[in-house]
């Protein structure tokens, strides 16, 4: 339980130093900061989509035996 807690308090530790250092970027480029998390599961996707490819093939042959 207390692992719970020490996780949740790490996260938002980070939301809040990200928060404060977003005040240092230029205003015309926070509202591209949104675009990250896009990127990193848009990555995240296509790798899981690869990966599916490649190792699709051996279930297939495994199942045909």
């Amino acid at each position: 339980m207390a692992g719970q807690y020490l996780g949740f308090a790490a996260i938002l530790a980070v939301a809040v130093a990200a928060a404060f250092g977003a005040t240092f970027l230029p205003e015309a480029a926070v509202p591209y900061l949104g675009l990250l998390p896009l990127a990193l599961g848009l990555k995240a996707a296509w790798q899981a989509w690869t990966n599916h490819r490649e190792d699709g093939g051996d279930e297939e042959e495994a199942q045909a035996k």
